[in-house]
């Protein structure tokens, strides 16, 4: 018979933790993010309980309960701090173009039309100047997907570097021809 381990998240003042049925919902200054844990009360005993200050986890799988227990500590993080990731353009005439009022980037990258992309409605983008920007938000996972995504119009080439990265990226850049 395996027994059931537990695990106690304090929780700050500012933050208020409802359960529903449909998953976890976090309230903070920066917003709010809900995490889908219907599936797994199904599946793995899973039992969440709120009191004042704290979140209490109890399951009988050990790996279960840490990947909770760091899943729900880093979307608290992103409620009470945000996340940030800088995105720059390498390249002669490369540049990125931010219409705020539609929420769309748009990327000259040395196609013939620039390429646009619809940002979702919960990150924030700032432009310091045309060749970087940074993305904010509050939860990680949209962040980095809609990082990759911008990455992915133009990945950084392998011999020039030319291309959309992220900051203080270190590229491993293959030498040309030798004769």
């Amino acid at each position: 018979m395996k027994f059931f381990l537990t695990k106690k998240i304090i929780l700050p003042e500012i933050i208020q933790i409802q359960i529903k049925p449909k998953g976890l919902i976090i309230f903070g200054p920066l917003g709010s993010n809900t995490i889908a844990l219907a599936h797994l009360a199904k599946f793995s005993n899973c039992n969440l309980k709120v009191n004042k200050n704290h979140l209490l986890i109890s399951t009988k799988e050990k790996s279960l309960l840490f990947s909770l227990e760091k899943l729900i500590k880093q979307q608290i993080f992103g409620i009470i701090q945000g996340f940030s990731m800088r995105l720059e353009v390498f390249g002669i005439g490369y540049k990125f173009r931010y219409e705020k009022k539609l929420n769309i980037l748009y990327i000259t990258v040395g196609y013939s039309d620039e390429c646009h992309y619809q940002l979702p409605k919960s990150i924030i983008l700032v432009p310091k100047n045309q060749t970087q920007i940074t993305l904010y938000g509050v939860d990680k996972e949209t962040l980095n997907q809609t990082a990759a995504a911008i990455q992915g119009i133009y990945p950084p080439e392998m011999y020039k570097g030319k291309g959309i990265r992220f900051q203080n990226q270190v590229l491993n850049l293959k030498s040309g021809k030798k004769k």
